[in-house]
């Protein structure tokens, strides 16, 4: 059949489509009757785990039809080509064999375009191609695509998980935190678990008896309590934060001490790997009687990396990891700068303000110790009887009284904030993933942790199948000319406005219809149609329901509209990768590419003859400054874009975006104000502060962020960057030469100068640390041969402040000297000193010895990327390393500047970035399109015509509006 005679999909079989054509609702998890081994499983069945908040909780039985796609075998050796023996083959195992639609599409034809079924189990079909030659998961599987068995239900029934709910926060979740003496089972114990679950039960675990004293029985009884408790609420998800890294290794860890556990090791026997650890016990009860919970090697997709952990698997319940979702928003967010729940809670605006913080490294001592201390209930802060009263705390409703608990009630309250903050930071983080879990044929936990390009691979995966279409054969990777990213100006600017386009990449792929030829159905236009109409529909909903007072609505559409933001982000992605994506095409990947590099120099031309200047760009929007001129400007709209309102009168740069809009912007494609700042500097391509109208600052990239700065150098940006952004030039030098005396006259407080460095490792197992791949040992330590040289006692988990008192700035914190009079493995040499955190947190502002040049040099080295506002002789000479050298400038020397670079190299030219490059014009010319196809001037001779009437015919009941 042709392309012509296949039909095409349309937005409304897309939204049926994604949302599932089976009614069914409230499905929150759909299982296996077998152990962790879904490639060998018997049978042709699933269980569908129900949670209907009116009928109660079920589990009920169906069967499926296992599949796969395959390519043409023939001569593949495939039961030795022999065509009698397959067919008995396909009789002993009940296969039937379906050909598929191509379209007469090549890349179809030589793809996957055999659907072969089974009336048997998955086994029978994973056993037919086995003992013909074809391993599913070796060398030769490329011949098949095989997916996992509960994906095939779904895409065979069409059912999608939590279909009935409205938010994530309907569905019944249980958060649980433990707390703990170590960090390995091994070295310690766990003393309390904190259980909770969003429809009202809280409870306190302890392993301690009624005088307060560990015992091993307590530990064993309150594992037991706390599955018991899991078992009676069958809650249907189970969160904790970085639970996967610790709390259930942990947990299983100490069951296996304790005996009333064994862990069974399972591995491939073709590759020796572990597939799955499953704990053998009778204290964990999952919703299948006959299947052990386990942990399996699974993998976790953080923006473009891949991160290994073991996943926790408990028959019916899906088990999620909290800081993952943080992890996965921290790649795609770099304002996240930890994912520690403290700071991630506070970042949320979910942190209460009475809420009790309890060091980590002190836990089990306040635990054992149950000293009494003084507790404020307004503020949650609290001390040592003979410690030091904190400062009040700046919130509202604060009150200066204290009451006198024991730690215990410390703790207790410490964890029960833990456990809140963590099930609140969970509703915001898991929000999009649960949302997204519904559109995808899969489980719970594959899809928030597969990329996007996994999730547009399964998704039309399930539009083949439904409608009988061949898979493509993939593309060889090739390099293609990327987005178009450029520094035009560093240094400081004023008056910034930023314009991006509306979705750039896909409403260029709407507009112009940049498709591969591979999507014979049109599923991928239809489904991105779809998702940026139903986006923008919810986005606009979501701003009326906020302008009208109605925040819970406003909240609730602006949820539904992040999954639909990450598919419609990630879909150039996937499309650019048809060696990952079969139904990708790198040359139409370089054509919307290329197509946003010249939508980029239009708009940049536009708005330079408007008296705008640009500074930064990157993909898909332009940084523009403009002078008070522009405040001026004013345009009538004429309404031929969906943006601009006929006879409205706009003004400033409002008028210009709307003039831009009716003039180029065609269908799907729009102009957008993105923000607008008072001043913005320009360090450096990709590292940039901006101030907003509200007075904060916003920081990106790592040359004036990152985890690794130290405070007091952080204390020193955070203040200067304010100035320079206030235009303050003078002020921000007189600072830094106030601060630099600060540090050379060792008046910096040691808690702000000190490293700091947690314990991994005891230092037994420091002291074998072993060697590099290379065989060399692996390298010392600073803090943990300072622990080893003053005989501290440490625990796994603490936190060692050390400070270095060298004397020059090449001076480390331990140095291995070697000379004739050294032993042949050197001489250690300490230039740095322990601090202890008690001394730290009973003196913050304690003051001490430390190595003045190295901290002066990595002081500067920070202040000197923000030297770009400032004239070329200022830069040269500002920075110092003795007060003697202090150097003297007048107001109008520190007057801040851009556009002047240090080097040429450090800022591009306009010039550069308006000439189309050698590699653009290689690709326009293998097209045969000229690199001008997109622009329509609607005010120009008759293209002002026909694109009227196109204005006209978007809004005709056949075609679709994208708002």
């Amino acid at each position: 059949m042709s392309k012509e005679n296949i039909k095409q999909a349309t937005p409304e079989d897309i939204k049926k489509f994604l949302e599932g054509h089976d009614d069914e609702k409230y499905i929150t998890s759909i299982e296996l009757d077998q152990t962790d081994d879904w490639s060998i499983d018997e049978t042709n069945k699933v269980y569908i785990v129900i949670d209907d908040p009116e009928k109660g909780k079920k589990i009920k039985v169906q069967k499926f039809t296992p599949f796969c796609w395959t390519k043409n075998l023939r001569g593949s050796g495939f039961y030795g080509d022999d065509i009698d023996t397959i067919k008995k083959a396909a009789k002993t195992f009940g296969i039937t064999t379906e050909k598929l639609e191509t379209g007469d599409n090549q890349r179809l034809e030589s793809g996957y375009n055999f659907m072969v079924k089974t009336t048997g189990t998955y086994r029978d079909l994973v056993n037919f191609f086995k003992r013909g030659g074809i391993d599913p998961w070796g060398e030769t599987g490329k011949m098949i695509t095989l997916l996992p068995p509960v994906e095939q239900f779904m895409i065979q029934t069409g059912k999608r998980l939590f279909k009935g709910y409205d938010d994530y926060t309907e569905v019944h979740k249980l958060t649980f935190d433990i707390e703990t003496t170590s960090l390995e089972p091994d070295n310690g114990h766990c003393f309390m678990i904190g259980v909770k679950d969003n429809r009202g039960f809280k409870e306190l675990l302890t392993a301690y008896n009624e005088d307060g004293e560990y015992t091993e029985e307590g530990e064993k009884l309150m594992y037991e309590k706390f599955f018991d408790i899991v078992h009676e609420l069958e809650p249907t998800i189970i969160i904790g934060y970085n639970s996967e890294n610790f709390d259930w290794s942990y947990i299983f860890g100490r069951m296996q001490i304790l005996k009333i556990a064994n862990s069974i090791v399972k591995k491939s026997k073709k590759t020796g790997r572990v597939t799955s650890i499953v704990m053998d016990t009778d204290v964990i009860k999952t919703k299948h009687p006959m299947i052990k919970p386990y942990r399996k090697p699974s993998t976790l997709k953080l923006g473009a990396e891949t991160e290994n952990y073991y996943q926790t698997t408990m028959w019916g319940y899906n088990v999620m990891d909290t800081y993952h979702r943080v992890r996965q928003a921290m790649a795609l967010n770099s304002n996240l700068q930890n994912g520690r729940l403290k700071y991630i809670a506070k970042e949320a605006g979910v942190e209460r303000q009475n809420r009790v913080y309890i060091d980590g490294n002190i836990l089990g001592k306040i635990w054992n110790e149950n000293k009494n201390f003084y507790y404020n209930p307004t503020s949650g802060d609290w001390y040592e009887l003979d410690g030091e009263k904190p400062e009040p705390k700046d919130i509202e409703g604060y009150e200066d009284k204290w009451e006198i608990v024991d730690g215990r009630f410390l703790l207790k309250e410490y964890l029960n904030d833990d456990l809140l903050e963590t099930e609140q930071v969970d509703d915001i983080y898991g929000q999009a993933g649960f949302l997204t879990a519904a559109l995808v044929p899969t489980n719970f936990v594959r899809s928030i942790t597969m990329g996007t390009a996994t999730m547009w691979k399964t998704l039309m995966l399930a539009w083949s199948y439904e409608n009988g279409l061949a898979i493509p054969d993939i593309q060889e990777k090739r390099p293609f000319v990327g987005g178009l990213s450029r520094l035009l100006k560093l240094g400081y600017s004023q008056n910034i406005a930023k314009f991006d386009y509306a979705s750039l990449y896909p409403s260029i792929q709407l507009t112009h219809e940049v498709f591969p030829e591979v999507d014979v159905s049109g599923a991928l236009r239809a489904m991105l149609r779809y998702l940026l109409d139903t986006r923008n529909e919810y986005k606009y909903l979501a701003a009326d329901y906020l302008k009208k007072g109605e925040y819970k609505l406003a909240n609730k559409f602006d949820k539904k509209q992040l999954p639909i933001k990450i598919f419609n982000n990630s879909a150039f992605g996937s499309i650019s990768a048809p060696y990952i994506f079969p139904w990708g095409d790198i040359d139409v990947g370089e054509m919307i590419t290329c197509t946003g590099r010249q939508y980029l120099r239009h708009m940049i031309r536009f708005f330079i003859e408007r008296g705008y200047d640009p500074l930064v760009l990157d993909t898909d929007g332009v940084n523009f400054s403009y002078g008070e001129e522009v405040n001026n400007h004013t345009y009538i709209g004429k309404g031929y874009h969906r943006f601009v309102k006929e006879g409205v009168e706009y003004k400033g740069i409002d008028a210009d975006v709307a003039e831009y809009n009716d003039r180029f912007m065609h269908l799907a494609m729009g102009l957008d104000i993105d923000e607008v700042w008072p001043a913005t500097i320009n360090l450096s391509r990709k590292n940039y502060a901006t101030l907003k109208p509200n007075g904060k600052i916003k920081l990106t990239g790592n040359t004036i962020k990152g985890k690794m700065i130290q405070k007091y150098i952080k204390t020193f940006l955070n203040n200067g960057i304010k100035m320079l952004l206030d235009g303050k030039g003078k002020e921000f030098v007189d600072y830094y030469n106030e601060y630099f005396e600060r540090i050379y006259n060792m008046d910096i407080p040691l808690a702000d100068i000190a490293n700091k460095s947690k314990v991994k490792k005891t230092v037994a197992q420091y002291l074998k640390r072993g060697t590099n791949k290379n065989g060399a040992p692996l390298p010392r330590q600073a803090h943990m041969e300072l622990i080893i040289k003053e005989n501290v006692h440490v625990q796994l988990g603490d936190e060692v402040y050390y400070v270095n008192n060298g004397t020059k700035k090449s001076h480390g914190d331990i140095q291995v000297k070697k000379t004739k009079n050294d032993p042949p493995e050197g001489t250690l040499v300490f230039n740095s000193y322990l601090i202890t955190s008690e001394e730290i947190e009973k003196n913050p502002d304690l003051k001490g010895e430390y190595n003045v040049p190295k901290y002066i040099d990595a002081f500067n080295k920070k202040v000197e990327p923000l030297l770009v506002v400032f004239k070329t002789h200022v830069r040269e000479s500002l920075l110092i390393t003795d007060p003697e050298d202090k150097q003297f400038f007048t107001s109008s020397e520190l007057e801040l500047v851009s556009g002047i670079a240090t080097k040429p190299e450090d800022q591009d030219s306009l010039d550069e970035l308006m000439t189309i490059s050698k590699e653009e014009m290689f690709f326009w010319n293998k097209k045969g399109v000229s690199p001008e196809y997109m622009i329509k001037d609607r005010f120009e001779g008759d293209v002002a015509n026909e694109v009227a009437n196109d204005v006209a015919n978007e809004t005709s009941d056949d075609d679709i509006e994208y708002f």
